[in-house]
């Protein structure tokens, strides 16, 4: 009887030893946080566009759709990196720590047409729509400054001037801190969760303005595998 008490004994200090380490395991596993966004090496695309070798139409679209793919992977899943932005009045913010929500984040340039178009038209007749639906999202306008607005800053200006009635967050970043975060072209948009990770990055400008709605909604609509849990 002794033997059998000392067993049961041994087995229960065991048991709840077990027990401890798979509760600690999973405090672990549930506290992991994703690591920051991973900068992709642009040079080696734009060498690729630029070798001097005659590039087809199809070779574009594949070093293009190859360069999406690197920076979605590279993205996608990533928390925002520490990067400085700055207001119009010249206050400097660390962007992570304006993410209090989802939040949009749409970025451009003063020098691409269509960024302009999508950033100053499309957007906000979108945005408009989607607040009357939701109003648990933000949505952070940043504008990259070139070496170019920096010899010359008077379109940068107009720009700027143009998008404040639009976005009541607007914000000025420089080209390091854009690359930092992977963007490559305008516009781009990055949908961020509540935690500052990025769900999603896009560049470019949607043929149909519906199909950007429905994009957006869809990261509203918490359709994205939980991350807004």
């Amino acid at each position: 009887m002794a033997d059998n008490r000392v067993e049961n004994s041994f087995t229960d200090r065991v048991m709840r030893y077990l027990l401890i380490l798979a509760a600690v395991f999973l405090a672990l596993s549930c506290s992991r946080k994703p690591g920051t966004i991973m900068p992709v090496d642009f040079g080696t695309f734009e060498k690729a566009m630029n070798s001097g070798s005659a590039l087809t139409q199809q070779d574009v679209n594949k070093l293009m759709a190859d360069l999406q793919e690197e920076v979605q992977k590279n993205t996608a899943g990533k928390q925002l990196p520490d990067v400085q932005v700055m207001d119009l009045p010249g206050n400097r913010f660390n962007l992570p720590d304006m993410i209090r929500r989802k939040t949009i984040i749409a970025v451009s340039d003063a020098h691409c047409g269509i960024g302009k178009g999508c950033t100053m038209e499309d957007l906000p007749k979108i945005i408009t729509r989607l607040k009357k639906q939701y109003d648990d999202f933000d949505v952070i306008c940043l504008v990259v400054r070139t070496k170019a607005d920096i010899d010359d800053p008077a379109a940068f200006k107009s720009y700027l001037a143009g998008l404040k009635p639009l976005y009541p967050v607007l914000c000025v970043m420089e080209e390091e801190a854009a690359r930092k975060m992977n963007v490559f072209g305008s516009p781009t948009r990055l949908l961020i969760d509540k935690n500052r990770t990025v769900v999603k990055i896009k560049t470019g400008m949607a043929v149909d303005p519906e199909v950007l709605y429905d994009e957006l909604a869809g990261f509203l609509m918490n359709v994205h595998s939980g991350l807004f849990q």
